[in-house]
């Protein structure tokens, strides 16, 4: 009880100014808007930066995105989707430790071997290993049991963080899903391409004809860079000259310089994104220069034995290619952070195959909010509805502000959900004092 009462006058004064933004519509359900004052106080204010860092957990390089607040009356841990790059969630874990007054560590986690830091030496992680390694880093990192954790889970992050939650309930305070991905939805059509796209990688040695610098899929919804570097995603044959022609086409970006790059990515996908995720999706755009040569030579050599002008590149400068590119695309940490993205999300598809634990969540029914988006694939309003249906008095919320599942892409969308977090801690930690 002192814990508590300690954490709520910590949090009452920065919190108070949130609890005119959230109008509840029932007992366990709410539509929460942020006003534009709201937005511009907490603009207004001198921002903290988040600190990135590399962290070895279980000797695994992982990546870290942190702000440590000097007495902090507990620890935010916001796990993310897939994949797990947190430099995503920066402005997500700006705004949240701004939104709770400072008086509160928040840390974003990442997955191990999802970026070009942490090849780990070619192993793949499941989706269960992924969840064992964010174990270690509260054994590891956050030892001081004094200072509760609450759990931010994004998207498949949420279901990890359900698991989490089951193994250190003791630690963790609170639990919040944000647009999560619990179950397959059966009637999702993207689900099921990206299903059948990491089921494939595993499959066949060359399936993905994917330029590794040149694009980032997510599965929590997005495409980072182009889809047409996706050729030859299944273990059907495909028109060698469609392949190398939209091959070419990708593999024609890596050349282009840094600005021209940022450009398309701001002019396309990244309409609405931050300056952010536009500057990390590019990041992943540029590298591996003499890669992106060996594959431009690969696709003309294909191209002309396509076209039956051997003379000019043989079967022999082809195949030579071939071996040369092969053995770079093993050790590139590009494309290794494609394939452990692939077969996390191949687990991922076969465990959440099975019925969610709905007798935990009615356990902890009171420890429980999540917040689902109104058009999400990964969340839809058939999973909301179910467990409405299952845990009755769970704490549901449906944001109807137009923001996507891949929220923290934008700042508005980071602000807004941040907000929506914070107002759900401080209504959490304020009931448990009574």
């Amino acid at each position: 009880m002192l814990l508590h009462n300690h954490i709520i006058s910590s949090l009452a004064r920065p919190i108070r100014l949130s609890l005119h933004f959230c109008h509840f519509r029932s007992k366990s359900r709410s539509y929460c808007v942020v006003s534009e004052m709201g937005r511009q106080v907490l603009q207004s204010k001198t921002k903290k930066l988040a600190n990135f860092r590399l962290c070895n957990v279980s000797s695994y390089a992982t990546e870290i995105l942190e702000i440590i607040a000097e007495k902090p009356v507990f620890h935010a841990l916001v796990i993310p989707g897939n994949p797990g790059a947190v430099l995503f969630y920066k402005e997500f874990v700006e705004s949240l430790y701004e939104w709770l007054g400072g008086s509160v560590s928040v840390t974003a986690v990442g997955h191990i071997s999802h970026t070009k830091k942490d090849s780990e030496r070619g192993r793949l992680f499941s989706l269960q290993e992924q969840i064992d390694h964010k174990i270690d880093f509260i054994k590891h990192e956050l030892q001081n049991k004094q200072v509760p954790i609450i759990l931010v889970g994004h998207s498949i992050g949420a279901y990890m963080c359900i698991e989490m939650f089951k193994r250190n309930q003791e630690q963790v305070l609170y639990y919040i899903g944000l647009y999560p991905f619990l179950a397959l939805d059966l009637q999702s059509q993207k689900q099921s391409i990206i299903g059948k796209i990491a089921a494939a990688h595993v499959r066949t040695v060359f399936v993905l004809i994917i330029f590794p610098t040149s694009l980032l899929l997510l599965s929590n919804g997005c495409l980072y860079g182009t889809q047409l570097g996706l050729v030859g995603a299944s273990t059907r044959p495909m028109s060698p000259v469609v392949s190398v022609v939209l091959s070419s086409i990708v593999a024609s970006l890596g050349f282009l310089p840094s600005w021209a790059l940022r450009l398309i990515v701001s002019k396309s996908v990244g309409k609405s994104w931050s300056s952010t995720a536009v500057e990390v999706t590019c990041s992943h755009l540029t590298k591996a220069r003499i890669l992106n040569l060996l594959f431009f030579y690969f696709f003309l050599s294909k191209l002309a034995i396509v076209c039956g002008l051997s003379t000019i590149y043989n079967e022999g400068s082809y195949s030579l290619c071939m071996h040369v590119i092969r053995k770079f695309y093993v050790g590139n940490l590009q494309f290794h952070t494609m394939r452990n993205v692939l077969f996390m999300a191949m687990t991922e598809f076969k465990k959440l195959s099975e019925t969610p634990d709905w007798t935990f969540m009615r356990e902890k029914h009171h420890r429980i909010a999540f917040l689902f988006g109104i058009d999400d694939h990964w969340g839809p309003l058939q999973m909301y509805e179910e467990i409405s249906r299952q845990v009755p008095d769970i704490s549901l919320s449906l944001e109807r502000e137009g923001h996507t599942h891949a929220f923290s892409c934008t700042e508005v969308g980071s602000t807004w959900v941040a907000h929506h977090v914070a107002n759900l801690i401080k209504n959490q930690i304020s009931s448990s004092t009574h």
